[in-house]
């Protein structure tokens, strides 16, 4: 019956199509490397060490993008989100997230800002990137964290992605660039974070 074999055969192709588009929507890899090689530039640039990515931060950005995505705002994590991400032996955690049209635009953003600045300058020795492109803008998470001894571990399982709670005006262009002022930094005994826009997350 070749009028069926060509059916199947449209039917593949269309599925095909459709998983590509689903894979586009999603984590772009090239992206978060591209932000780190960024990162990491500027670190250079002011004669700091480079940060090392980590898979269970990266996972974790990616699935705090994720729902930024989804709400079609850009909020932070909360303080025991961070925590969960970073796992064991951190002495201090960071976070940056922001929405723009380009990794370059983002990241001229967050250097242009003080608070993202101290982060990407920060001392801090590892660093999880996530990017989920939607609607033609990057959605981006980066995490930074320093680990005070060689045995500290990340989990390999991301934390559960924070519902929105608090979202910002959608950019009029794709090009637009949006940050969230940064947290102040997380350390241990910490039991909130500030946001100098949204207050505190979290009950004392």
């Amino acid at each position: 019956m070749p009028g069926r074999k060509r059916w199947v055969s449209i039917l593949l192709t269309l599925s095909l199509l459709t998983m590509g588009l689903a894979l586009s929507a999603g984590a772009d890899a090239s992206q978060e490397n591209e932000f780190l090689s960024k990162i990491n530039a500027s670190r250079s640039a002011a004669g700091l060490g480079p940060l090392t990515m980590s898979g269970g931060l990266q996972s974790y950005a990616r699935s705090h993008s994720e729902a930024m995505a989804a709400s079609g705002g850009i909020f932070h994590s909360t303080d025991a989100q961070l925590k969960a991400a970073a796992g064991s032996g951190w002495t201090k955690l960071g976070e940056n997230v922001g929405r723009g049209g380009s990794v370059d635009s983002l990241h001229t953003a967050f250097m242009d800002s003080a608070g993202h600045k101290a982060n990407i300058l920060g001392d801090y020795t590892t660093v999880g990137i996530g990017t989920v492109v939607e609607d033609g803008d990057i959605y981006v998470t980066v995490v930074f964290v320093k680990y005070g001894s060689t045995s500290a571990t990340t989990p390999s399982v991301s934390s559960p992605a924070p519902k929105a709670t608090t979202t910002t005006t959608p950019p009029t262009t794709t090009t637009t660039t949006l940050v969230v002022p940064p947290d102040r930094e997380v350390t241990p005994g910490n039991e909130c974070i500030i946001t100098t826009r949204f207050g505190q997350l979290c009950q004392d």
